[in-house]
């Protein structure tokens, strides 16, 4: 045997494997060489490989497929679950903000109402409010509570917090209510944004309806306060007046009649009714007395105070025996100025016998006032003066031992103390 058949294992020679297949009589072999059936062998176990990994993938590839189809399910549910969670929330938050919406158009509707009842208020209140002013009650330079002709936007009112319907001293100023209305416009969804209009907030309607319950509040006080001050006054000028003996010609005002009744506080809701009806009757009687006093000689005559001769009886100047004066000497130089101490008619202007030059002034209900002795007189019967006007100029014509001025006071033509009058008048000018 050579050397070139001897490669096997251990000696033994590498030879082809013979494969023979007998059928009958047929009888059939092949030779398989190693190297065939090694790579024969090599392709079958990599078919069978191939074959058992494509199951695998297979089976492996839907169970994958499954999980993800399962995984897709369940994220859906859940987010479908939270979509209903947040349509329920948003259906809730709708609901809420609807009935937010309805309460603040319901308080807005509120304070509207306040505000035209305010407004019919001030338009019982005007006539009563120039009353007072013209009877002294209220200064002439004094701010009394007036309608606002601008006002101011709902965001300043929300800002300064203190929103009133009208202006007193002209720090307060009044809503608008179409501006109320415009803001509660739209679907008060939304929240706001930059540059749009703030959304009615619940602090803002209450602390707007506190500020008008407050200037309610304080507009019923300053009519107590008036009528009081009414009252005062009038009662002060009475008693000026019956201080000195005088009797204010007001019949009507001062027969009251008798009053009754059991006793029954003001309900809520009339209390400024009852203020502007108290307030009114003070007035009525105030401009009663006011109106009754026109006619009282109570101003001076002249500036000067200094009294020469009192009224009543005195030593006569010319035959040194007791006489009767009936009126006031005021010392006086020549040319002073007379005015006329009540507003009334000239009735008579010239020489008057003892009087001299003579101007007498008749005021009405049984009032008169002579000014004797003038140098000139500067008015002329007929005339219609008024307390304060000229009527002319201290003299010492008639019967007289100097310059001065002889002042009388005459009612129902009989001659009484002008002291009194003076004295009165001053007492009621301290009343203001």
């Amino acid at each position: 045997m050579s050397s070139g058949q001897h490669h096997g294992a251990f000696g033994r020679p590498a030879l082809p494997h013979t494969v023979v297949i007998a059928r009958g009589e047929t009888i059939r072999h092949f030779t398989v060489r190693p190297a065939m059936l090694a790579l024969t062998t090599a392709l079958v176990s990599a078919a069978m490989l191939g074959a058992f990994g494509s199951a695998a993938y297979v089976l492996l590839h839907e169970d994958l497929q499954t999980a993800g189809v399962a995984r897709q399910a369940r994220l859906a549910q859940a987010y479908e679950d939270r979509i209903a969670t947040l349509r329920a929330q948003l259906d809730r938050s709708v609901s809420r903000q609807l009935l937010d919406r309805e309460k603040v158009e319901t308080k807005v509707a509120v304070l509207l109402d306040q505000q035209v009842e305010l407004e019919a208020r001030y338009d019982k209140l005007a006539p009563l409010l120039d009353r007072a002013r013209s009877s002294g009650l209220i200064e002439a330079g004094a701010e009394v509570p007036v309608p606002v002709a601008n006002p101011r936007s709902l965001d300043s009112v929300g800002a300064e917090g203190q929103p009133l319907a009208y202006s007193a001293t002209g720090a307060s100023q009044a809503f608008d209510r179409f501006k109320l209305v415009d803001h509660l416009a739209g679907d008060g969804l939304s929240a706001p944004i930059a540059g749009s209009k703030p959304q009615i907030s619940p602090d803002l309607i209450r602390s707007i309806g506190e500020a008008v319950e407050t200037h309610e509040a304080r507009q019923i006080e300053k009519l107590d306060a008036l009528a009081e001050g009414a009252r005062a006054k009038a009662a002060g000028i009475t008693d000026a007046l019956r201080s000195e003996g005088i009797r204010l010609p007001l019949p009507e005002a001062e027969q009251t009649g008798g009053q009754g009744g059991p006793f029954e506080p003001v309900p809520e809701g009339y209390r400024f009714e009852a203020s502007l009806g108290d307030l009114d009757t003070a007035l009525t009687r105030l401009d009663a007395v006011q109106t009754g006093i026109r006619h009282l000689p109570l101003e001076r005559p002249v500036a000067t105070t200094a009294i020469s001769s009192t009224f009543g009886v005195r030593s006569d100047p010319f035959l040194g025996q007791a006489a009767m004066h009936t009126g006031l000497d005021f010392v006086a130089e020549s040319g002073t100025r007379v005015a006329a101490t009540a507003p009334g008619t000239v009735v008579s202007a010239g020489l008057t016998g003892g009087y001299g030059q003579m101007v007498e002034v008749d005021h009405g209900d049984g009032y008169a006032t002579r000014y004797a002795h003038l140098s000139r007189i500067l008015i002329g019967v007929g005339d219609k003066v008024a307390a304060g006007d000229i009527v002319g100029e201290v003299g010492s014509t008639g019967r007289s031992t100097g310059p001065h001025l002889h002042y009388e006071v005459r009612h129902s033509g009989i001659a009484v103390d002008p002291a009194g009058y003076l004295r009165a008048g001053k007492k009621i000018d301290r009343l203001g």
